[in-house]
């Protein structure tokens, strides 16, 4: 049956199969691509050299999280934190980043830049006071 008219679970059967394929190569000679479970040195079609490429369907990152401390403010990610990079403090609220909404992630884009205006406006009270 060909692939597009698969139904949704066959679709994804297909792609767990797919997911143990870690190898990707191209052959040199013939210009012919496959895909194997464990490394191999030579075509299997024509018995030429390979390359290995890289794969960008296998998920290798580890799930970055967009922490908020309490005590300043201080909005950064990371993949785990314990403590503030900025003050150190151990209260954190965090939010895995694939999770996060639009309304979420502009709000805290405003709180930021309005963070960072009142700071400007002070440097510059500072600079005019001198």
């Amino acid at each position: 049956m060909p692939f597009d008219r698969q139904s949704p679970g066959g679709i994804t059967e297909y792609h767990k199969y797919r997911k143990k394929l870690r190898h990707l190569y191209v052959c040199t000679e013939c210009a012919k691509g496959f895909d194997r479970e464990k490394p191999v040195a030579k075509c299997i079609f024509c018995q030429g050299v390979v390359k290995e490429l890289e794969r960008d369907d296998i998920p290798s990152a580890k799930p970055l999280y967009r922490y908020t401390c309490a005590a300043c403010d201080k909005i950064f990610i990371a993949e785990h934190a314990n403590t503030c990079v900025s003050c150190g403090g151990r209260f954190l609220h965090f939010y895995e980043v694939t999770k996060l909404g639009t309304r979420e992630i502009l709000s805290m884009r405003k709180r930021q830049l309005k963070e960072r205006i009142k700071s400007i406006k002070k440097n510059i009270k500072k600079k005019m006071d001198k």
